[in-house]
This record gives C-alpha cells, sequence and structure tokens, in this order.
C-alpha cells in the first residue's frame, strides 16, 4: 500500500513583498503581498528603467488597483529594457510604498547588429529535424 505524504503551502507569509519574473522578453509576472491594516487602495506600479542624460531613470509604464495579496502579468512590454515593480497604497496625499521588486533585464528580441556576423543563425532561419541519429553529429562545419 502506498502512503501519500501531505504537504501545506501557506496561502501568505506575512510578508511585504513584491516579486517580478519575466514570462518572456514582452511579458512579466508580478506577485505581491502587502501586511497590515489597509492604508489606502492598494496599487501595484510597473516602471521601466531609462538613460537619460547618462543616469538611469525610473520611468511609471503602468498602475493598477489589485488586492492586497495576488498578481498580475504586464503584456506588451519593451524587449531588451530594465524593470521594477512597486506595491503600495494609494492615498489622498499620494502613493505610499510597501515594497520594492528586484530589477529585472528583458532580453532583445534579435542580437544587436554588433554582435551578428555572415552567416550566423537568426530567428528568420529554421532547420529541418534530422532524419537519422547520424545528422546530429556536429562537425564544426
Amino acid at each position: 500500500m502506498l502512503h501519500e505524504e501531505q504537504y501545506w503551502l501557506p496561502e501568505h507569509y506575512g510578508e511585504d513583498r513584491v516579486t517580478l519574473m519575466m514570462v518572456d522578453p514582452e511579458n512579466l509576472y508580478a506577485y505581491w503581498e502587502m501586511t497590515g491594516k489597509p492604508a489606502g487602495t492598494p496599487f501595484v506600479r510597473l516602471f521601466e528603467i531609462r538613460e537619460r542624460y547618462g543616469k538611469e531613470v525610473p520611468d511609471l509604464r503602468l498602475q493598477t488597483e489589485v488586492a492586497q495579496r495576488g498578481n498580475y502579468y504586464f503584456h506588451n512590454i519593451s524587449a531588451g529594457s530594465k524593470y521594477f515593480a512597486e506595491a503600495g497604497w494609494m492615498t489622498d496625499a499620494g502613493f505610499v510604498i510597501v515594497a520594492r521588486s528586484n530589477v529585472l533585464s528583458t532580453p532583445r528580441l534579435e542580437p544587436t547588429a554588433a554582435v551578428r556576423r555572415p552567416g550566423a543563425v537568426t530567428a528568420a532561419h529554421h532547420f529541418p529535424l534530422p532524419s537519422s541519429p547520424a545528422e546530429h553529429v556536429w562537425t564544426g562545419r
């Protein structure tokens, strides 16, 4: 007879936290938890870090009203950029930050011109699947 162990995952951890993860170069996923008594309306904000006059400057891309704990997908963002998220309360006096996420760098969709070389494989190329195991061998030519 098989014995099945039961594992328990909590619904929340009691920590003020927001985490940003990449789904693909144009989509991000965030999850958060804000503890304590609500101090306003809960919001999550996404910032893109842009370079201006030789300095990195956060640029607010999106803010959305959310629940005190939850998750959200940010779609159609710019590939090849840096992002971070904030979770907090929107009050009459402004936005009160509760937690800030990690900074996430999204890859470019294509190699830059500086790394492209003649004959290099790009996303536009595709190759047929080999029909025999012998065709799997790379000769370096």
